[in-house]
This record gives structure tokens, sequence and C-alpha cells, in this order.
């Protein structure tokens, strides 16, 4: 089935605003990663609708339903086939080993989770392709969450963060619409 037209000119939309923020300031950042997410929103929204898993919780349908509609072996094996994400996910896998960013908080409390992070780690650098699947979605869902509901400090040092994170997500939302477009 194709991806409803409604939803590519929403999708080209969304991701000519995030192309036109600037690259200098912080809130450029955090707003082209706020911008990407609402455009990434609607496809895993659509996938849930397309597998039957309408009213999934949010974190499950960007997560779960997500690697298994896309299937955890092509998912990965598109990721590790693009440098750029590549690289990416290395400089995530170098922040959460020197434990320079905490993805994982208490929703509460926004206190760090380091034994949450060492298990997205592992995930990240594990030979298993659902597992590291699930662990770049999860780390991508957890800075989503930090950043929306303001656990993540508007702070230049979020940029280190943000910027591959970024290249992660488009990668992801390309992925997804190919997908749906099949």
């Amino acid at each position: 089935m194709p991806l409803d037209a409604y939803i590519e000119q929403f999708c080209d939309r969304w991701r000519q605003r995030a192309d036109s923020y600037g690259t200098q300031k912080t809130e450029d950042w955090f707003d082209r990663f706020f911008t990407l997410w609402v455009q990434f929103n609607v496809l895993y929204t659509e996938v849930a609708s397309r597998t039957g898993k309408v009213g999934l919780p949010d974190d499950s349908a960007a997560q779960d339903n997500l690697l298994h509609y896309l299937t955890a072996t092509a998912f990965v094996t598109e990721m590790n086939a693009d440098k750029a994400v590549t690289d990416a996910l290395a400089a995530i896998e170098a922040f959460l080993e020197a434990h320079e960013y905490c993805l994982k908080l208490d929703r509460r409390t926004g206190a760090r989770q380091p034994e949450e992070d060492e298990k997205i780690l592992a995930g990240l650098r594990s030979n298993a392709k659902n597992g590291q699947g699930k662990a770049v979605l999860e780390a991508l869902y957890c800075v989503r969450c930090n950043i929306f509901h303001g656990h993540k400090a508007f702070d230049p040092v979020q940029v280190a963060l943000l910027r591959p994170m970024i290249v992660v997500l488009e990668k992801v939302i390309d992925l997804t619409r190919q997908r749906l477009r099949q």
C-alpha cells in the first residue's frame, strides 16, 4: 500500500522546516530535533495503524512496534551501511561510555539512571540485530522524552548530543518512509 499523499506532503513540509534551522544557536538544534520528531511521530503512528496496533503507548509504537515492522535485520543493516549514521552512533556510544550524558532519567525527578544507560550502551554494541535496533530507537526516545518533558537543560553542551541524534533520527525517518511506501 503506498504512503498516503497527505502523509508524504506532511513529512516533506516538516523536513523542510527542520532543514531551515541554522547551526549556530543552541535553540536551532533543539528546534530541529523537535521538528523532526513531529514527522517521526506521524510515521510511527501510521505504522501502528497498518499493523493493527492503534492505541499502543507512544514508546511502544516508536520502538518495539516500529522495529518489528522494519525488521531488526533490515533496520540495522541499513543503519550500518551509512557512514554518517555509524559515526553518529559511535559518538553516542562514546558519550554513554564516558558518562558525559545520561539518556535514561527518572520520569518524575530527572535523576540519572546510569545502569539503564549501560543497558542501552550494551545494546548498541551488541552483535544481535534486535538488540542493536532496540537500543538505537530507545536512545532516540530517551532524548525525546528528556527534551519534551524538560529534563534536558536548554544548554549549549546538549548540542554535542543532539547533532548525532539528529543524524540517526533523520535516517530512521527515511527508512520508515521507504518501508511505508512499499
